[in-house]
């Protein structure tokens, strides 16, 4: 599987897609080729021989289209291989949002790749078609999808950390500096934590941050509700060898994480069912955690 490059690899793919299009399902030529297929990222499935054997493109905006496999290749995996491949690129690139037109019989190998169906039936070039979305923000299962998205969007993430509260079983272990209110002080979160530790006595929410200051002085809302329930909410400042460290994560029942990426641009990783790296860094908030002090600053004060 690997990209095309334009002009070494257009007659190939040109071929695939007339055989696919044009011969077999009638496309007309005229409707095959458009405008925009220089502006798109072109990919190439080969055999071991070298012949290229699928095609597929991914359009600015996020459009998924020209998904072409030759006949005596189907059903060995090939296009599914093809649409991981997409939306690898397309999480590496940063785009959140993919949409397609399937053909009505292709949907359910769609739906298993987590599109869903928007609107009614059409025809396009004489075949009747369903538009497909698929949103990396969309709200996720604790436990299933393996696939790791990148969200740039505050709001997603925010959305995101309520969805792994809400179907967390045992823990939730964070480690954020500094507990961003827009994500964990908003009147939504901290309803949502505070179900998440009431509503079952063996569940257990440690908090990590980097400065018990700016806590304190912006009354942050997880604040006050860690001082009402210390022994449901766990919250300590981290301690050198580990205070300079800026790795901000999340991780719900050694399953599923949240985890900000270092650089000037917000950018989070997530992912529903990523147990090895979830174990990981569940191993590394233990060791910070077992480091940590309880500053007396975030202890409730005496009447």
């Amino acid at each position: 599987m690997s990209l095309a490059d334009r002009l070494r690899d257009w007659g190939a793919l040109k071929r695939v897609r007339e055989a696919v299009f044009v011969a077999e399902q009638g496309v007309p030529p005229e409707l095959e080729w458009d405008e925009i297929d220089p502006d798109c990222v072109h990919i190439l499935a080969r055999n071991e021989e070298g012949s290229v054997v699928g095609v597929a493109r991914l359009c600015p905006g996020g459009h998924i289209g020209r998904m072409a496999v030759l006949a005596g290749w189907r059903g060995m995996g090939v296009g599914r291989a093809m649409l991981q491949f997409l939306l690898d690129h397309a999480n590496r690139e940063g785009v959140q949002h993919l949409h397609l037109n399937a053909q009505v019989s292709a949907v359910g190998f769609y739906e298993k790749a987590g599109f869903q169906v928007q609107g009614g039936e059409f025809m396009d070039a004489g075949i009747p078609h369903l538009r497909m979305i698929r949103d990396s923000g969309a709200a996720c299962t604790v436990g299933e999808d393996p696939q790791e998205y990148l969200l740039s969007d505050r709001a997603e993430v925010g959305r995101s950390i309520m969805t792994f509260f809400q179907q967390a079983r045992r823990s939730v272990d964070v480690l954020w500096p500094k507990l961003d209110v827009d994500l964990f002080g908003t009147p939504d979160a901290i309803d949502t934590m505070r179900a998440f530790v009431t509503e079952n006595r063996v569940r257990q929410l440690r908090l990590l941050v980097t400065d018990a200051g700016p806590l304190v002085e912006n009354a942050h809302p997880l604040l006050e509700l860690a001082r009402r329930m210390p022994s449901r909410i766990g919250l300590r400042v981290v301690q050198a060898p580990y205070s300079d460290e800026d790795d901000a994560y999340l991780v719900a029942d050694e399953t599923a994480y949240l985890r900000s990426l270092a650089g000037t641009e917000f950018r989070v990783r997530r992912c529903c069912d990523g147990r090895g790296e979830s174990r990981r860094l569940a191993g590394l908030f233990l060791e910070r955690w077992n480091h940590a002090r309880e500053d007396p600053r975030l202890r409730r004060l005496p009447l």
